[in-house]
């Protein structure tokens, strides 16, 4: 699996999730930015993809993610 060189880009990519968490009308939390689904492409390509609120894209991801940084691996 990875090394404790993984960690440091990790925290920091946890980093900018927890900076796009705000709480919707209701006091729940909501990740706002979040790109649409993207297909292979130049970086001119990823920057056209419109940004939402509050989607599941990309969960499966956070989810490894927090399991790394927890410790739990």
């Amino acid at each position: 699996m990875l090394d404790a060189s993984a960690l440091d880009p990790l925290h920091r990519a946890m980093a900018g999730v927890r900076a796009r968490i705000v709480n919707d009308p209701q006091g729940r939390p909501v990740v706002t930015g979040i790109s649409g689904p993207t297909s292979v492409g130049q970086f001119k390509d990823y920057a056209a993809v419109p940004l939402k609120d509050d989607v599941h894209y990309g969960v499966g991801a956070v989810i490894l993610a927090l399991i790394e940084v927890s410790g739990l691996t």
